[in-house]
């Protein structure tokens, strides 16, 4: 018998073609459905808006993760290392709790090389996704220096972030429509045997509300009297991006500007020059510059850093866990102070003042 050299297609078979193309799109929202509930975190790979940071893909997964079960938050801390480790949000809660009769519900979105120019789109997100009342902009000479960055400067080409911005992008698009998609990307990363580590390091170490602490490690500080900053000057690129972040200070949120604090020896040396060139070529100009959008700027390096626990520094420009509930404790109570006396309206205002994300909530 000879047998035939063309393949002839059965009915069964177009059939079962038929169905599968009937049902790919009804498993597709099945799994979109999935996706968007709490059950979706525990069982998948963390959910990704296609960025090249892990480190940023898990703190807004936190984010999300922490409105989705608990509601929305008061504020939103954004800035560099020094400001990822050197906030306790549980520490702010409590302390101006004492100050006011309720807590202040805060996420830390540090970032470790955050400068000025990622953190304008940046803080456009957290403004259009998640209206918090207050944002609290964390700042420091190295956030406006071109030596810095280079891990986080790549955000700005995120295409989600930039179709928050206006461009047009149909990744961007999907990314912030669908959450299986951001699923599926999460899954992508995951598939790389080298990005697992770093995602697990991550996700062992950020918390619930995002602070990543430095535990107290007792050990002796060096390089305080090295200067960091030599020939420092603001570059452009990360002032148009600070300029972009302190123009959220509009109706239903507040910006507040913050000078990180760093070791009282070391402040002599940040920048070439001293005391007088910190406050001549950096503090001065971005005080003008957040006055300009209606934003105070709080000064810390003559007022709060020399009362910090003198064992309270991992290094010469980041507070450690001790240090970082001290510093908590004072920018409680100045946010109540600056409530009481009408520089701010009250940041735990009514929750009809917020409304919920749609980037990654699990929901």
């Amino acid at each position: 018998m000879v047998k035939p050299d063309t393949l002839h297609i059965q009915k069964p078979f177009g059939q079962t073609l038929l169905l599968t193309l009937a049902f790919f799109p009804l498993l597709l929202g099945v799994f979109e459905v999935f996706s968007r509930t709490l059950l979706a975190a525990p069982a998948l790979p963390p959910p990704s808006v296609g960025s090249q940071s892990p480190e940023f893909e898990i703190k807004l997964e936190r984010l999300n993760d922490w409105i989705a079960r608990n509601g929305p938050i008061d504020c939103i801390l954004l800035g560099s290392s020094a400001m990822n480790g050197g906030i306790d949000p549980e520490a702010l809660a409590q302390a101006y709790a004492e100050q006011t009769g309720a807590p202040l519900v805060c996420f830390n979105f540090g970032l470790s090389s955050l400068v000025g120019e990622p953190a304008g789109p940046i803080a456009h997100m957290i403004v259009e996704k998640y209206h918090p009342r207050l944002l609290i902009l964390g700042t420091s000479p190295r956030d406006l220096s071109d030596q810095f960055g280079e891990l986080a400067r790549p955000l700005t080409q995120t295409p989600w972030l930039r179709y928050l911005l206006g461009e047009d992008s149909f990744e961007g698009w999907l990314i912030d429509n669908s959450s299986a998609y951001r699923y599926y990307l999460g899954m992508q990363n995951w598939k790389n045997p080298e990005n697992r580590p770093v995602i697990d390091e991550y996700e062992a170490e950020i918390d619930k509300l995002g602070y990543q602490k430095l535990p107290n490690q007792h050990k002796e500080l060096v390089q305080l009297e090295e200067v960091l900053l030599e020939n420092y000057a603001l570059n452009p690129p990360d002032v148009a991006g600070f300029r972009q972040a302190l123009s959220q200070n509009q109706v239903g949120t507040q910006v507040v500007l913050l000078d990180m604090p760093v070791h009282p020896v070391f402040y002599h040396y940040y920048v070439a020059g001293g005391e007088q060139a910190y406050q001549e070529i950096f503090y001065q100009p971005m005080a003008a510059m957040a006055a300009e959008f209606g934003v105070p700027m709080w000064e810390t390096q003559t007022s709060v850093a020399p009362t910090l626990p003198a064992d309270g520094w991992n290094d010469r420009r980041h507070l450690n866990e001790d240090g970082a509930r001290a510093f908590s404790y004072w920018l409680a109570n100045k946010v109540a102070a600056a409530v009481r006396e009408g520089v701010l309206v009250d940041p735990h205002g009514p929750i009809s003042n917020f409304y919920l994300p749609v980037v990654g909530a699990n929901h």
